[in-house]
């Protein structure tokens, strides 16, 4: 085996922590972004603390709904 090419352990790991970076980020954001404050230092501590599970739960609860979802949920069936 060639010591200077990564194993696919190597890979998958770096692909992980690049991953979990990204969804990091971008979960920052959105909080930052979010109207909504009330929740707002535990959701921080959801993305930093929980890798990759964190960051996806956080950017679902920041979602702001959108309005055709409100708009249908308001009307008569």
């Amino acid at each position: 085996m060639n010591p200077l090419l990564p194993s696919a352990t190597d890979v998958a790991l770096a692909s992980l922590v690049v991953l979990n970076t990204v969804l990091v980020v971008v979960a920052l954001v959105a909080l930052l972004r979010a109207k909504d404050k009330r929740r707002w230092l535990s959701t921080l501590l959801l993305i930093v603390l929980v890798p990759i599970a964190g960051p996806i739960v956080a950017l679902v609860a920041t979602r702001p709904a959108s309005a055709g979802s409100s708009r249908r949920a308001a009307s008569p069936s």
